[in-house]
């Protein structure tokens, strides 16, 4: 199985985001990389504009 897929990706209101456009990317077979535990997964947070 392939991990770190890209499953969702969302653009954030700037209120969410600290004021800055962002888009938050999570994944659906995050690798060990992006865990913590059991029960934390970190996604990305990318800003544009």
């Amino acid at each position: 199985m392939k991990a770190n897929r890209a499953e969702a990706i969302c653009d954030l209101p700037p209120a969410i985001a600290t004021g800055k456009r962002s888009w938050l990317v999570l994944y659906d077979a995050p690798g060990t990389d992006r865990r913590d535990g059991e029960r934390t997964v970190f996604g990305d947070l990318l800003r544009h504009d």
